[in-house]
């Protein structure tokens, strides 16, 4: 058995096992407050502290063949490592590019089955979409994510202890490029070096069916963060080494 396979069943194992324990609490993890903020739950992440200056790139809503691609081609380029927030369903339509992901020392997070609006779901539809991207994804490239970031951004109790019930830190971000509206490689590139700061979670996209310069924008900003000094690590990096804030 190869060391990466055997890695791959020790992380499930792992898993099964934080599902067994949350399980005898399960009941409680539906009961949420009024006034839950995400900003003051230890287990969301929104940006870090960070004494150095490290930064982490993510990618929500693929893979998709091509654009995907692009961006792995420009990332591999600079010699940088980011966080791919990958969707199950679009894990099962393009598995080559996410084993590529993987074979080039990306991480990937839970992006749900299908990007659903979740606030709406039941907690038994609501915990499917997570269970069934995380099945879907090792299916495709056997990775098994420990992050989970929710579509749109929405981030209620209910689906904050659904996550941390399948055992996920959740991933927000801190500066947003709104790549996916159809702005400028420029545009993007300026958006986050005007905003960046030590500890930050940047959040773009590789899953825009529609046309996009996020691969664009990321060579030209790259560079010119790593002049001012900054370094790129991985979602995960960030999180376990850094101070919560």
């Amino acid at each position: 058995m190869s060391s990466k396979l055997s890695g791959s069943l020790i992380k499930r194992f792992s898993r099964l096992c934080i599902l067994f324990a949350a399980a005898l609490i399960l009941p409680g993890m539906n009961v949420c407050s009024a006034d839950y903020d995400p900003r003051r739950d230890s287990s969301v992440y929104f940006r870090v502290k960070d004494e150095g200056m490290r930064i982490a790139l993510s990618f929500d809503d693929g893979p998709l063949k091509g654009k995907t691609d692009k961006i792995l081609d420009v990332l591999d380029k600079h010699g940088v490592k980011a966080t791919f927030f990958m969707v199950g369903s679009q894990a099962e339509y393009c598995p080559e590019t996410a084993v590529r992901v993987v074979s080039e020392g990306h991480e990937i997070g839970n992006h749900t089955q299908n990007h659903k609006s979740l606030a709406a779901l039941s907690p038994d539809e609501l915990d499917r979409e997570i269970s069934e991207a995380e099945t879907a994804i090792f299916e495709a490239c056997g990775y098994i994510p420990s992050l989970f970031r929710p579509p749109e951004g929405v981030c209620t109790e209910k689906i904050s202890n659904a996550a941390k019930y399948r055992g996920y830190s959740i991933v927000m971000w801190s500066v947003d490029t709104l790549d996916w509206q159809g702005r400028s490689a420029c545009d993007i590139a300026e958006n986050v070096i005007s905003n960046v700061a030590p500890g930050s979670v940047i959040l773009m996209h590789d899953g825009i069916f529609a046309r996009s310069h996020t691969a664009e924008a990321l060579d030209i900003m790259i560079p010119k963060l790593k002049a001012m000094g900054y370094t790129f690590v991985t979602v995960g990096e960030l999180i376990s080494e850094s101070a919560y804030e």
